[in-house]
């Protein structure tokens, strides 16, 4: 059976095609199946060895990123690869249906990758500025397959915003603890990497800063979408208590890794409380409203000010 299972097991590439040294095949796209743990800079090798013997090694280049290649910047004398690691992609419904190491390894015909960016043009900023793009590449068949590569037939992209990709963030880090502590029966070893990833101050900046830049400046982003960041972070510290529970169980209660974890996550509560309480977050509104009325007002006051002055000024001229 593990040799059987190992045989689904893959790590998947993109591969785009530019130039006119190669064809039929300039501009065209496909997904690279590859032995499991394949690094990219190993598939990378060993296409400019193969290409670079039928058009010459010099004539072959790897593009540096995932992102759009615009044809008139390449050197119309050279071959060009693209090549971009990338995920099976399965929709949350699909998803749901695929619980088994096969079931999530066969049957794959769409894939995905993220390339993030800024509207500045920088691939990475804050939070508050980081994009990302996520894109979906349709095959035109399944893997596992006969070949070793499908043709890419159709191509989806979606823009996530800096407040989605925060909450895509917390729902990755839910995800890994609901696996572990619906584990049966529990591994301690890595529950206890997942819960440290999760709850030591050092590794796990990530859910204050999501609060810091959101959730107390609410007003500036979608209200829908605030209140999924919030519902997404109560429901991580819940299952953070149910994993530290279930380590406690396994483990010696008074063991000193998880008095640690357990001070790390009554100290997230804590720190994370003011912006979990809707109460709370609708009086830090209150305050903000009541503060750009005040500078309105002073506005309004430097305004009528200045137009004093500038009348009085107007009088004075033509006085003299």
């Amino acid at each position: 059976y593990q040799r059987r299972v190992r045989g689904y097991l893959g790590t998947f590439y993109r591969v785009g095609f530019f130039g006119s040294l190669f064809g039929e095949f300039d501009g065209k796209e496909y997904v690279y199946k590859e032995p499991q743990l394949t690094h990219l800079f190993t598939l990378s090798e060993r296409l400019k060895e193969f290409f670079g013997n039928r058009f010459g090694s010099g004539n072959i280049l790897v593009l540096p990123d995932s992102g759009y290649v615009d044809r008139t910047k390449l050197d119309s004398s050279k071959a060009y690869l693209q090549i971009t690691h990338v995920e099976p992609y399965f929709d949350a419904k699909e998803a749901k249906k695929r619980k088994t190491v096969v079931q999530r390894n066969t049957m794959l015909s769409q894939f995905t990758f993220i390339t993030p960016f800024t509207k500045g043009g920088k691939a990475h900023g804050t939070t508050a500025e980081q994009y990302t793009r996520v894109t979906i590449l349709k095959c035109q068949y399944n893997f596992p397959y006969m070949l070793k590569r499908l043709p890419i037939i159709g191509k989806d992209e979606l823009i996530m915003t800096p407040l989605e990709n925060s909450i895509t963030a917390v729902q990755q880090q839910i995800d890994h603890l609901v696996r572990e502590v619906e584990r049966n029966p529990p591994n301690t070893k890595t529950l206890s990497q997942v819960l440290q990833g999760s709850l030591t101050p050092q590794v796990n900046a990530g859910i204050p800063e999501f609060c810091r830049v959101f959730l107390s400046n609410e007003a500036e982003w979608e209200a829908s979408l605030i209140e999924k960041l919030r519902q997404k972070i109560e429901t991580f510290l819940t299952e953070a208590h149910k994993g530290l529970q279930i380590y406690g169980y396994q483990t010696e209660a008074n063991s000193a890794l998880l008095s640690e974890m357990i001070r790390g996550l009554e100290k997230l509560k804590v720190d994370l409380s003011p912006y979990l309480s809707r109460e709370k977050a609708r009086e830090r509104e209150r305050e903000k409203e009541e503060e750009r009325e005040k500078e309105s007002e002073r506005e309004k006051h430097k305004k009528k000010e200045k137009e004093k002055l500038d009348q009085e000024k107007r009088i004075s001229f033509i006085q003299n």
